[in-house]
């Protein structure tokens, strides 16, 4: 089952297609792992970059702080 995660938003440091590094939460937004998503967990996603997208499914993994691509 895919989980949602309330009020979060990182940034990340990775480019590609490969697995997503998380970074730090931008400003009054969370962390996936403080908003309870935890290793093994399949969350939907946006990664946006000025006007391009990328929406998917990731499997958490490494303490909420590495997303592979699904």
């Amino acid at each position: 089952m895919t989980k949602f995660a309330n009020r979060a938003k990182m940034s990340i440091s990775s480019t590609g297609t490969g697995n997503v590094t998380l970074n730090a939460a931008v400003a009054g937004y969370r962390t996936f792992a403080a908003s309870g998503i935890v290793d093994s967990d399949k969350i939907r996603y946006i990664i946006e970059d000025g006007a391009a997208f990328e929406i998917g499914i990731g499997l958490m993994s490494s303490s909420a702080t590495v997303m592979a691509r699904t």
